[in-house]
């Protein structure tokens, strides 16, 4: 008879592989190498995945990383601010490059104006999306009336529009206040 299969743990500290038993798998658990603590062994998720801001290299951090790290390509600091709060981000035409063209995650982008009433409908369905990509992607949000360079840029002419971010580049332009299914659908691709 075979024994349970075993789930492979990496170590946040040293990056060793530990191999916890299946009966084993939710319980404290400590590396092998290094003794650091594994947390609930078997279930941490392979990290978050983000580029690098100079090299555009994809780097994996473990999944509760909170100094960021260095890319393994080129050794640069990772940009990690705003990575995990869970919330929408309010950019503007000053921030707009740092804050989304260079973003180390793929960029849903809500443009909306204050009085729009569908945009106010929308704004809800922005802050759990932001809550449930944590650390995979990042929402931000663009006052289309403060700020008329950026909107005028993509050629945004109605609110609420949703503009799709990877890797520096524009990849979807959406129109209308559309349901959080239809974004996540549009939005799951970008995910790494």
């Amino acid at each position: 008879m075979s024994s349970p299969a075993a789930h492979v743990v990496q170590c946040p500290a040293c990056g060793a592989k530990n191999k916890i038993p299946a009966e084993k798998v939710g319980q404290a658990a400590r590396c092998g190498r290094c003794k650091a603590s594994l947390a609930a062994a078997g279930t941490e998720t392979g990290g978050v995945v983000i580029r690098c801001s100079h090299c555009r290299t994809k780097n994996r951090l473990p999944p509760r990383a909170s100094g960021g790290g260095r890319c393994g390509k080129c050794g640069t600091a990772l940009a990690t601010s705003g990575v995990f709060d869970g919330r929408p981000l309010e950019v503007s035409d000053g921030d707009f490059d740092a804050q989304v063209m260079h973003s180390p995650l793929p960029v849903l982008l809500e443009v909306y104006a204050p009085w729009c009433g569908p945009c106010q409908m929308v704004a809800p369905v922005m802050d759990e999306l932001a809550a449930g990509w944590r650390g995979r992607g990042r929402v931000c949000k663009l006052n289309m009336d403060a700020n008329p360079a950026t909107a005028a840029r993509f050629q945004v002419r109605s609110v609420p529009s949703f503009l799709i971010f990877d890797n520096g580049q524009l990849k979807e332009n959406l129109v209308g206040a559309l349901p959080k299914q239809h974004l996540l659908q549009k939005m799951t691709p970008y995910f790494y």
